[in-house]
């Protein structure tokens, strides 16, 4: 017996969620001084859709050979407005962003469990350290 990825039964992961995970994606690329864009963080989400995560509830669009976001865009406005994010271009991240990051995952597992392995699963794919190893 097989079961579908994309099983109706299968909980989404909400777009804060979804943003949290690519946004500590860009964290960990930034601390090993990779130049980031907005443009790098979504397509963190499309890796996270060829392997099979549900993003449908955040849009991008592509031209040429970038793809966009505007949630992805807002979450940066805001990083910027509440002093988590330092930089526009390329993103400048400061160490309260893992915390702020942090708090989405946690908040929205302990408000529903069943998303604990697609967050895991996630994770894996976007190939994350340990919360703890972002942290320090």
């Amino acid at each position: 017996m097989s079961s579908s990825v994309f099983s109706p039964t299968q909980p989404v992961l909400s777009t804060p969620l979804l943003i949290a995970l690519v946004t500590l994606k860009g964290y960990q690329e930034f601390q090993k001084g990779e130049k980031l864009y907005i443009e790098d963080l979504a397509e963190y989400l499309v890796k996270l859709k060829a392997d099979g995560i549900d993003i449908s509830r955040i849009a991008l669009s592509r031209s040429l050979d970038k793809y966009w976001s505007e949630d992805v865009a807002q979450f940066v406005s805001e990083g910027l407005v509440f002093g988590f994010l330092t930089h526009k271009s390329p993103l400048g991240f400061d160490k309260r962003c893992v915390v702020v990051c942090k708090k989405a995952i946690d908040s929205h597992i302990k408000n529903n469990q069943a998303l604990r392995p697609i967050v895991e699963r996630a994770e894996r794919i976007l190939e994350l350290e340990p919360i703890e190893t972002l942290a320090a």
